[in-house]
């Protein structure tokens, strides 16, 4: 008899943060810690959402809604379920929140030498709009801001 798999989408809870942190840590060479974690989901208009697999966390995504578009904060997904479409899940997620109305675009800045993130924006519809120079303080590397613009997309 096979089981089933069950996938969610959620928003974060504070029980996330364990599995949350273990992905970071997993994903990121200047990995944000807990109190970065905490400091950003109590600015007001940050939104957080886990992608579960059977109550397991897998991935998570941090974002900030702007007046017109939502910036993309932080997204990572756990190396062992990376390529089978969790983050595709959580960008999609974040597209059909985007109107005519209100919210036209996702926009996240990509650090240069993170070529794996810049694909994968890419094969999601992204497109490379500007440079930030010296971007990350840790690194003092630029990064790429893609956008994907709901509009130009129809």
């Amino acid at each position: 008899m096979q089981t089933q798999t069950t996938i969610t989408c959620r928003w974060m809870v504070r029980r996330d943060m364990a599995a949350v942190l273990e992905i970071e840590s997993k994903s990121f060479k200047f990995a944000w810690d807990e109190k970065t974690f905490i400091q950003t989901l109590r600015e007001r208009m940050v939104v957080a959402f886990v992608v579960a697999l059977d109550e397991v966390v897998v991935g998570y995504m941090i974002t900030n809604l702007q007046k017109d578009y939502i910036e993309l904060l932080n997204l990572a997904v756990s190396p062992s379920m990376r390529r089978q479409g969790v983050g595709k899940l959580m960008i999609d997620k974040m597209k059909e929140k985007l109107s005519f109305e209100k919210r036209q675009r996702l926009v996240v800045d990509i650090v240069e030498s993170n070529l794996q993130a810049q694909l994968f924006f890419k094969a999601n519809e992204f497109l490379a709009v500007d440079i930030i120079k010296n971007s990350y303080v840790d690194t003092k590397e630029d990064a790429y801001q893609m956008v994907y613009d709901h509009i130009q997309s129809l």
